[in-house]
């Protein structure tokens, strides 16, 4: 991709590492993955094309950060619901950015963010206190308020029983959620050792 455009900020001097320059270091070459449109094993998001520079935000004072970057963070912190948004309509949402064309490629760039985050047959431990039910699963993990939990009883920790109710996301934490009832007529008992799964984003 295309270099900075930052000038050096460093107080470090230029020729600092100049001892290992002449290392016998293995040439450096691009990972044909990264070159190819259709390439599986992961989603590239670049700031720009190969024949573009990536551009400062020059709105951030005396701090360096790129536009593109800078953008990319807005509508991450900005979106409420981020299993909603794929990776190519990430791109999109982005504002025109001068001088430089972000580029999203890979053949999983319909897919949403961070989807295989919390994988829906896992199960997720739950925390009681109070009469009130937590789930280690939050922000990170792709959850947002209303996401539906299926809880399970455990006869053990190798065997499981069927669903006994749902619970949804209440107030939603970094790596955790409060769960409740969606309604008065749903409550239902919650035996110890009861694991949850993500029944719907």
């Amino acid at each position: 991709m295309g270099a900075r455009t930052v000038p050096s900020t460093s107080l470090l001097p230029e020729d600092l590492d100049k001892d290992i320059w002449m290392w016998s270091l293995p040439r450096t070459t691009i990972p044909a993955a990264f070159l190819d449109p259709t390439m599986s094993s992961h989603v590239l998001l670049a700031a720009c094309r190969s024949d573009e520079v990536a551009f400062e935000d020059l709105s951030a004072g005396n701090r360096v950060r790129g536009a593109f970057t800078r953008n990319l963070l807005n509508i991450l912190y900005r979106e409420r619901d981020l299993t909603r948004i794929t990776y190519s309509a990430l791109i999109d949402m982005l504002p025109p950015l001068e001088r430089q064309h972000p580029q999203c490629n890979g053949k999983n760039r319909g897919r949403a963010l961070f989807g295989e985050a919390v994988a829906d047959k896992t199960f997720i431990k739950l925390l009681s206190h109070g009469g009130k039910y937590r789930a280690e699963a939050g922000e990170i993990h792709g959850v947002v308020k209303g996401t539906l939990f299926s809880i399970h009883a455990f006869g053990d920790i190798t065997s499981t029983s069927s669903e006994i109710g749902i619970l949804e996301a209440d107030t939603v934490s970094h790596f955790s959620c409060t769960l409740r009832w969606r309604s008065e007529n749903e409550d239902f008992d919650i035996p110890p050792g009861a694991r949850a799964t993500v029944l719907k984003w």
